[in-house]
């Protein structure tokens, strides 16, 4: 396993030093833009960017990051490479957005430089040609990488599995879909409280799969993490899941409570998050909430649902567009 990711993460370097090196060859002097926007990751695009920079500094470029830099699954082996090439973009770059604000770290300090938080967003475009198939069984559904258990689902079925012997919910009407890479992670978290004949795994899918399986979903499972040595991680699928008008059970593992990700979930008015760092008080929540969209699907009404959409609105990608358009509106008036 570990012989396979290396090789893996040796390809992906060569290939992007060829990219590069094929694009530099095609940056000149003379070209003709208004300006430069490049996009982390993957690092290739910032590197062009900085190329184009050097030869044309009257320009402006936005440095944007919708990963941070570094983060706890960094190889230490490339955290010299990494550090060196922050400062490359930082002495470079005139402006720079990332998706949350843990993505800025490192450059917020720079002298005559602005940082923008800019959150990804979703496409409802993205929907048009998406047939919803109607489920005869409670269906929660969770679709992407699990990273070696760091995002972790147990929580919610160990509520699932108590509301099942409680009485509550009939095991044989609930299904737990599973779409990703991560199906071993996946399996170890269910099977922990005995929940296997009720989840159905469809292993690596397309887009248009994954989003048919969160529209014909009641509920949508959603794991991160929030801790001292990492905090602020608000990941894309909460954004994607924003645009599929469902609930949303979120669970965050970590030592400390109040979370981005839970606030934001907050203000959409769409789900229930249980934190581990409040556990005492979010896991009633938790398994109530369950309770609830569970009941009220056996009776054949719509989920408990009153999304606040004004607040979802906002992350629609015409808006994040106009976002950076203000921005560069605003760097053209400072000029």
């Amino acid at each position: 396993m570990y012989i396979r990711v290396k090789f893996n993460e040796i390809i992906e370097d060569l290939e992007q030093k060829d990219f590069i090196r094929l694009a530099y060859r095609q940056v000149g002097e003379n070209l003709d833009f208004d300006l430069i926007l490049s996009s982390h990751d993957p690092y290739s695009s910032h590197m062009i960017a900085s190329k184009i920079k050097r030869n044309n500094p009257e320009k402006l470029w936005i440095a944007d990051f919708r990963d941070p830099v570094l983060n706890p699954f960094t190889p230490e082996g490339k955290l010299g490479f990494y550090k060196s090439y922050i400062k490359n973009v930082s002495k470079n770059a005139d402006v720079f957005t990332g998706v949350t604000k843990a993505c800025l770290k490192g450059f917020e300090k720079q002298q005559m430089k602005q940082c923008y938080v800019i959150c990804n967003g979703f496409d409802r475009d993205d929907l048009k040609n998406v047939e919803i198939v109607s489920n005869s069984q409670f269906t929660l559904t969770y679709t992407g990488l699990l990273y070696q258990g760091k995002r972790d689902l147990s929580i919610i079925f160990k509520a699932l599995r108590e509301l099942i012997e409680e009485g509550n919910v009939d095991g044989k009407n609930v299904l737990i879909n599973y779409a990703g890479r991560s199906e071993s992670d996946f399996i170890k978290q269910i099977e922990k409280y005995n929940l296997r004949e009720s989840s159905r795994l469809h292993g690596f899918v397309d887009r248009e799969q994954s989003l048919q399986l969160q529209l014909s979903s009641n509920i949508l499972l959603l794991a991160s993490w929030n801790n001292s040595e990492d905090t602020g991680v608000v990941t894309g699928k909460f954004l994607e899941y924003l645009m599929m008008n469902k609930p949303i059970v979120c669970a965050i593992t970590g030592d400390l409570p109040n979370s981005q990700l839970k606030e934001m979930i907050k203000e959409a008015n769409n789900g229930v998050i249980w934190e581990e760092a409040n556990d005492e008080v979010d896991y009633p929540i938790l398994k109530s909430y369950i309770l609830e969209q569970y009941q009220s699907f056996m009776n054949s009404q719509p989920p408990l649902f009153e999304p606040n959409l004004e607040y979802i609105e906002q992350y629609n990608y015409k808006n994040i567009a106009q976002q950076f358009i203000d921005i560069i509106e605003k760097q053209s008036t400072n000029a």
